[in-house]
This record gives C-alpha cells, sequence and structure tokens, in this order.
C-alpha cells in the first residue's frame, strides 16, 4: 500500500459526511432490475452511509447478492485460511527475509501486539489478513456495509445470494507464488523501514480513511485510480484480488437477468471502479449499465 495521505484525506471526510452519496448502478431488462451498490467491508465509528436510493433498493429487493456470505461461512473461511495459509513444513518467512526485514516484520508485530512465532509461520497472503485484523481493531473499524445488510435480510426474508465460493475468494490469494507474496510484502516493507512501524499502522489507517471519504462522496474515478496494479504491489496479485474475480462475477450477474424480480448486489467498491471493473465489463459485453 503506498502513503498517500495528507490533509486532504481529512478535508473529503468531513465533506462527505455532509452528504453521503455512495456509488450506484442499475442494469436492468423487461421484468428484472438489478441494482449495484459499491461496499466498505469495515468503516470507521459514525460512518452514516446508508442513503434513501440505498435503503429503497434493499426494500424493493427480492434477492440481495453479497460477494460471500461472510457471516455464515465463518467457520469455512476460518479452516481454508489456516489451511492454506501456513508456511510450508519446517519453513518460516524469516527465512525469505534478510536480517532487517527481518527485525522490521519483528517491530511491526510487537506494535501490533501480534505474537511473533504465529506470524513467522503463515505465508505473507495470510501474515497480510492478519496485519490488517490487527490494525482494524487498533482503529476501531466496525463492521461494515454487508454485515448491517446481513441481519436485515435474514429478518425480511429476502434470498441471499453469493457472488463467489470460499475456495474462489481465499484460493485467489493462497495460489500465488511464495516469490510473487514476498514482491508485495516487500513493496511494504520498503516503507516500514522508512517511517517506522507506528507511523506505518497510522498511515494505513489515514489512507483507510481517505478511501472510505471517497467512496461516501461517490468519487469511483479516484477510488479507480488507488486499485492499480502498482497500488496493490504486483499486476499479479491484482489479477488475483481483482481481475479474476470480477471476470468470473460478470456471467453469474447476466445468469441474475434471467431471473424475473429485483436484486441488490453490495461488493467491495474496488470491484466497481477502475477499467478492469465488473461495470466496464459489463459494458464492454455490450449492456446498458446506468450510473457513473
Amino acid at each position: 500500500m503506498k502513503t498517500v495521505v495528507t490533509a486532504l484525506a481529512t478535508t473529503l471526510l468531513s465533506l462527505a459526511a455532509v452528504h453521503a452519496e455512495p456509488a450506484m448502478w442499475t442494469l436492468a431488462d423487461e421484468d428484472t432490475t438489478i441494482q449495484l451498490v459499491g461496499t466498505v467491508h469495515l468503516l470507521p465509528p459514525g460512518t452514516e452511509w446508508r442513503t434513501e436510493r440505498i435503503d429503497h433498493a434493499f426494500e424493493v429487493a427480492d434477492k440481495v447478492c453479497f460477494e460471500l456470505d461472510a457471516v455464515g461461512r465463518v467457520a469455512e473461511v476460518a479452516s481454508l485460511s489456516f489451511r492454506r495459509g501456513i508456511m510450508p513444513s519446517g519453513e518460516r518467512m524469516t527465512d525469505y527475509l534478510n536480517e532487517e526485514e527481518t527485525e522490521d516484520l519483528k517491530a511491526l508485530a510487537a506494535e501490533l501486539g501480534i505474537p511473533f512465532p504465529s506470524i513467522n509461520v503463515m505465508q505473507p497472503w495470510f501474515a497480510g489478513l492478519t496485519v490488517e485484523q490487527y490494525v482494524a481493531s487498533r482503529a476501531g473499524f466496525k463492521e461494515g456495509v454487508e454485515f448491517t445488510l446481513y441481519p436485515e435480510v435474514l429478518e425480511s426474508g429476502k434470498t441471499l445470494c453469493e457472488l463467489e465460493t470460499v475456495e474462489e475468494q481465499l484460493g485467489a490469494l493462497s495460489t500465488l507464488s511464495l516469490e510473487e507474496q514476498f514482491k508485495v510484502l516487500r513493496a511494504s516493507q520498503e516503507e516500514l523501514d522508512d517511517i517506522g512501524a507506528a507511523a506505518l499502522i497510522d498511515t494505513y489507517i489515514q489512507e483507510f480513511d481517505e478511501l472510505v471519504a471517497l467512496w461516501l462522496a461517490g468519487d469511483v474515478n479516484s477510488i479507480g485510480e488507488k486499485v492499480t496494479p502498482n497500488e496493490l504491489g504486483s499486476e499479479t496479485y491484482y489479477n488475483a484480488i481483482l481481475l479474476s474475480r470480477n471476470r468470473n462475477w460478470v456471467p453469474r450477474i447476466e445468469a441474475l437477468l434471467e431471473e424475473e424480480g429485483n436484486v441488490l448486489i453490495a461488493v467491495g467498491a474496488a470491484h466497481l471502479a477502475g477499467p478492469d471493473s465488473v461495470i466496464t465489463m459489463l459494458r464492454d459485453k455490450g449492456y446498458k449499465v446506468e450510473g457513473p
């Protein structure tokens, strides 16, 4: 993740809070209407993201689709993460790091309160997710859009659908080669080495706040500029967590058009922004998708 935040982040956050309107899109045919809205999975406390338009789309929806039923499949996600996320037998992350990189990783783990022996046996992708969880906890981030809507879907009796399986979501990361994973890790460690663990954590939190602000303001173009191969560390990593998954989702969204009724699709905002977004792919296939 690149360091991007200045006072602009605070300005954007305050402006967005005044007029919060996350971007939405509409895809429809003669008997089906699909509304798509970008989401953020974890949010700063007190974030006001619900709008009349989002609430209406939810109210009229017969079916609500998330990337994954993250609540119902929490045990499955945890099991697969541990099975796929541990280094090969007998190996440690530090086997692949030089002395300076090892000390940087130890400093980051200590700052977050993560036992270093635990993170040292993880593959970089799993260690990265673990660090993100600890950073989110330190920042006090709360459950985001999907987690708020999930109990409402169950209570209302709406059909819940998923755009991918646990294997597809985690497999995108867990099948990356160790060489590629360490390439992404080293991109982050350059910044860690420059500014130190505490400052890096603060920077991550500030960058996240900026992205939330852009999402609240419906600034799809700026979000797209932040989800590029360069920003994410490598093209292979970008392809795994965004491009390939977006391609998989498009035919599943097309299949929803074959059903009659109203559908709300709520997925991470990064999947709906940029040149490789789900929106762009649908439009490239000739669909009229109304929205930004």
